[in-house]
């Protein structure tokens, strides 16, 4: 919850200053500085609204059950989640085997045994 003052010459002289919130046990508030009272509006970021109050209509909810029937109407193959609608599975691919990406370890050539490895000098005779 956030207190908003309302504005007035005195607030807006207020600007970073401190000011006394006063909580009563009745579930009142009370905004004051140096014992001047100052008037406020309570800001709720999470505010909440019945589902009754939001939507009290009953032509909204006639067109709404008709749309419902509509789309229950539409052939299998158009409504959402029906099988032929889903994304096919990708297979051109074999499974476990990576398309991009380097060469694995085990496929690499060894080295031939007649050239010296880098590194490595043959003795000499």
């Amino acid at each position: 919850m956030m207190l908003i003052l309302d504005p007035t010459p005195l607030t807006r002289g207020l600007v970073r200053q401190k000011v006394a919130v006063v909580n009563y046990p009745d579930g009142r508030f009370a905004v004051q500085f140096n014992g001047a009272a100052l008037g406020f509006k309570v800001f709720d970021k999470i505010q909440t609204v019945p589902p009754g109050a939001i939507v009290d209509n009953k032509r909204l909810s006639a067109v709404l059950e008709q749309i419902k029937v509509q789309q229950a109407a539409y052939p299998a193959r158009q409504q959402r989640g029906h099988g032929a609608r889903q994304r096919p599975p990708n297979n051109l691919e074999a499974p476990g085997l990576p398309s991009k990406g380097r060469a694995p370890r085990h496929g690499a050539i060894a080295a031939p045994a007649d050239r010296p490895q880098a590194g490595h000098h043959r003795a000499v005779a």
